[in-house]
């Protein structure tokens, strides 16, 4: 039979590694948290980076848009078609429209 000194001594070092399971444990858990709060941190960085690259890129798209409805409707208003026009001319229409725009852009007089 141990001695009480023993036992003691016994009772010591489990209740030290039960002590040190618990706090490895307890480390383990925190280590998960700030990893997962790490991993949300940089899912929510790369989310607002792609929402702000969207932004900027549909941004880009209607100002060049605009830009193409305005150079459109100044080639239209050379052409002296309608800037509202619903549908193609048709082809007489067109080689009157480029004869025109030849005539203005070689000072020539326009054929109608």
């Amino acid at each position: 039979m141990a001695t009480p000194a023993r036992e003691e001594t016994d009772a010591q070092a489990m209740a030290r590694v039960l002590a040190a399971e618990r706090d490895a444990a307890t480390a383990v858990a925190q280590a998960r948290h700030d990893a997962q709060a790490q991993v949300d941190t940089a899912r929510d960085a790369a989310r607002a980076l792609v929402e702000d690259s969207a932004a900027r890129i549909a941004a880009r798209q209607r100002r060049h848009a605009r830009a193409l409805t305005q150079r459109l409707e100044r080639l239209q208003a050379r052409a002296g078609m309608p800037s509202n026009a619903a549908r193609p001319p048709d082809d007489a229409a067109l080689a009157a429209a480029v004869a025109r725009v030849a005539a203005q852009l070689t000072g020539g007089v326009p054929a109608r």
